[in-house]
């Protein structure tokens, strides 16, 4: 797994962003792990999954659940998701 992850700000929580398809048995204990499928009209992240087969846009890892829709995504818009500059180590997320 990514060394450092980008911190994202999503459903008012920090986040760990990597471009990589993290495996669930690669998953840390007491983190949630989603998938971030890109829209087909470019590449921009759409929306926030359990599972992505196919537009794999990147792994999220988080502390608490995301709340889901009942179709079990999270659409992603200018309110939920915000990207940030900072880095950090799975360890000090975990910290």
């Amino acid at each position: 797994m990514t060394s450092t992850y980008q911190i994202i700000h999503v459903q008012h929580q920090h986040a760990l962003f990597s471009t990589e398809r993290m495996k669930r048995s690669d998953k840390p204990d007491g983190v949630w792990l989603y998938q971030i499928r890109h829209s087909d009209e470019g590449f921009e992240p759409a929306t926030i999954e359990e599972s992505v087969m196919v537009n794999h846009y990147g792994s999220l890892l988080t502390k608490e659940p995301l709340s889901l829709n009942a179709e079990g995504y999270l659409k992603i818009n200018d309110h939920n998701w915000k990207e940030s500059d900072t880095w950090q180590s799975l360890d000090a997320f975990l910290a």
